[in-house]
């Protein structure tokens, strides 16, 4: 999933794979490792890490999905378990949506907690949904359990 905010930061969402891919059952079996870069403005962050689950992909979908339906209020927020980072719906004019991005704890070790905001129409968040799509077809919840 790649993103350009509105202020020109490129941001580069990846999910490499399952942490541990030969463990088929139980709660490590669903942990997916991240890669993330934001770069631009004097920002260069590039971080790897394990912080997304199965299950919780499949959250963040859905949340995209609630987004471009209309189905969020502005302020209405999603952020993994582990809290590595936050997606805010801002608000919606006629068909494009303002979405903030939060980078936090682990990927924000360099630099303090920031926003990045981007201004999508709604073709635009259909690609980025179809992204995630694709990633949780690639990545399915092993074992249907997660660790929430």
């Amino acid at each position: 999933m790649e993103l350009t905010s509105t202020d020109g930061i490129q941001v580069s969402f990846q999910i490499l794979g399952y942490e541990y891919p030969k463990i088929n059952f139980g709660i490590d079996s669903n942990w997916l490792n991240l890669h993330l870069k934001i770069s631009g403005k004097g920002l260069n962050i590039d971080e790897k890490d394990p912080s997304l689950q199965s299950s919780e992909l499949n959250d963040l979908t859905r949340w995209f999905i609630k987004l471009l339906l209309g189905k969020l209020e502005p302020n209405q927020y999603w952020s993994p378990l582990e809290d590595t980072f936050t997606f805010e719906f801002g608000g919606r004019n006629e068909n494009i949506f303002l979405i903030r991005f939060y980078p936090k704890q682990k990927f924000s070790t360099h630099t303090p907690c920031f926003c990045l905001e981007f201004l999508y129409s709604d073709k635009e968040l259909s690609i980025l949904i179809k992204s995630l799509r694709k990633y949780e077809k690639k990545y399915p919840l092993r074992d249907n359990q997660s660790f929430i």
